[in-house]
């Protein structure tokens, strides 16, 4: 008996073990017909290597359709990407443009990579005040790694504080 209930907790578990085989081409179907989603998730895939290959260069492709389609965490892993030139050449740019169009979508990790850049970024057009802005935002909301980064500033995390 305890043999055939076995065998049958096997049967039914079969088609979990095989979705995750599937998984990707389902998701490959659903971000070429529009799903923003989806695309984020095969570029968070490729990025990290779950459930496959690490292969950037893919991860990169699919978080810029998932930006292009206005999902903001894809705007923040392609801002990720371009950061350190992981995948693609590195371009401040590029990156700072991403994680502000993340920030404006209302994610707070493109807040927070936005004031970094902003703040110690070497681009032209650095602007310390917004910068510090953001990651205060992005701070407040509880994103640990801005608070860090304003502490690794000696930025006072709350306006009008001395730095401790």
């Amino acid at each position: 008996m305890v043999k055939i209930i076995f065998i049958f907790f096997i049967w039914l578990s079969f088609p979990y073990f095989s979705f995750a085989q599937t998984d990707s081409s389902v998701l490959e179907r659903q971000c070429s017909q529009g799903t923003a989603g989806s695309c984020f998730e095969l570029g968070h895939r490729y990025r990290t290597g779950e459930g496959g290959t690490q292969d950037l260069s893919l991860a990169f492709k699919f978080y810029k359709k998932a930006c292009d389609r206005n999902n903001a965490a894809g705007c923040s892993g392609l801002g990720y990407l371009y950061t350190l030139g992981r995948g693609i050449e590195k371009d401040t740019q590029a990156a700072l443009t991403s994680f502000l169009k993340s920030c404006d979508l209302m994610e707070i990790s493109g807040c927070a990579g936005a004031g970094n850049i902003l703040i110690g970024g070497s681009l032209d057009n650095r602007n310390r005040q917004k910068g510090i802005k953001l990651l205060r935002h992005a701070c407040a909301k509880k994103y640990d790694w801005a608070c860090n980064r304003l502490r690794e500033y000696e930025i006072p995390i709350k306006p009008g504080r001395k730095y401790r």
